[in-house]
């Protein structure tokens, strides 16, 4: 049986501009370098473009936070 898997929004990065968007993507790969193999991005248009990280194996921010930290 899979795993549970997770959608969580970086609501603190703004997509529309050019140094966010840098962020989400390297939010991406140092995601995947820290386990989240499957994990995968994909944008939501709100007041702006809005990145959302989806397949991860957790879903408080707090911990995939540390979960990052760690990696880098």
């Amino acid at each position: 049986m899979n795993a549970p898997s997770y959608s969580l929004e970086l609501s603190g990065v703004d997509g529309a501009n050019t140094l966010g968007f840098l962020a989400a993507l390297g939010t991406l790969v140092t995601a995947r370098a820290a386990g989240e193999t499957g994990a995968r991005l994909f944008w939501r248009r709100g007041r702006t473009w809005v990145p959302e990280l989806d397949a991860v194996s957790v879903s408080d921010p707090a911990k995939l936070s540390e979960k990052l930290a760690g990696e880098l």
